[in-house]
């Protein structure tokens, strides 16, 4: 199934298992420019490693989530990507167990010309105004992280995971701030066991701010970062 237009950060619904499980994103990449996954090497097309969208000169421009979908219980569902030029096919495993509606898509950063997060872009950003009705904290990108997935697992947010919370319906929660601040927290030496439990209590805030009390989906955020923590936690 091909996904009209170029549009840098798309969500998709499956809602069923009879829903086509390939999904083609035509990309809008710098003339002369190419996609590359960012630790590009011999091991072959499908990968599910942050996408780099590169221009002429073979500088990162900005960068693409590695492959996502999460079900209904804000689990991560199998899924691939494979470049084919200047497109991305996506690939989601479904099965009869699968927890539906599935969902997926792009989510894309800027890089600015120091290697540097110019803004918090995308859905978050455009979300930010109507969100801030509800009031509370937000945990931003601080202004001296290096987002550029080219340079490691220390500098692309969230790494293999979603950088927003991909919420069924209606904006998304923004995890770029608090993923940046896990890095920064690594990179400064800090117990990791205490740059965990700073993520998920940063994520829940984002959660939180995003979402009313009795909106479905900041339950379903909660879980989401929950899930965040414990991945974390074991691969530290």
């Amino acid at each position: 199934m091909s996904v009209a237009g170029t549009a840098r950060d798309t969500k998709i619904v499956i809602n069923n298992i009879n829903s086509p499980s390939s999904y083609r994103y035509s990309i809008d990449v710098p003339a002369g420019g190419r996609l590359v996954a960012a630790d590009a090497g011999p091991s072959g097309p499908e990968t599910s490693r942050d996408i780099l969208v590169e221009d002429a000169d073979g500088t990162t421009v900005g960068a693409y989530d590695g492959a996502w979908a999460l079900d209904e219980e804000g689990k991560p569902v199998a899924s691939k990507f494979r470049i084919e030029g200047n497109s991305l096919v996506q690939t989601v495993s479904l099965k009869k167990a699968t927890a539906f509606p599935v969902v997926l898509g792009l989510i894309y950063s800027d890089v600015s010309a120091n290697g540097s997060v110019a803004a918090t872009p995308g859905d978050a950003d455009r979300n930010a105004a109507g969100a801030a009705s509800l009031g509370g904290a937000f945990v931003s990108v601080p202004s001296n992280y290096v987002y550029n997935p080219a340079l490691g697992s220390l500098h692309d947010y969230c790494t293999s995971s979603p950088d927003e919370f991909p919420a069924p319906f209606g904006p998304n929660a923004d995890f770029r701030g608090p993923c940046a601040r896990h890095d920064l927290c690594y990179g400064a030496g800090t117990g990791d066991f205490a740059c965990d439990n700073g993520l998920r209590s940063d994520m829940r805030t984002n959660c939180a701010y995003t979402y009313g009390t009795f909106n479905p989906n900041r339950a379903l955020c909660y879980i989401t970062a929950d899930i965040y923590w414990v991945a974390v936690v074991i691969a530290s």
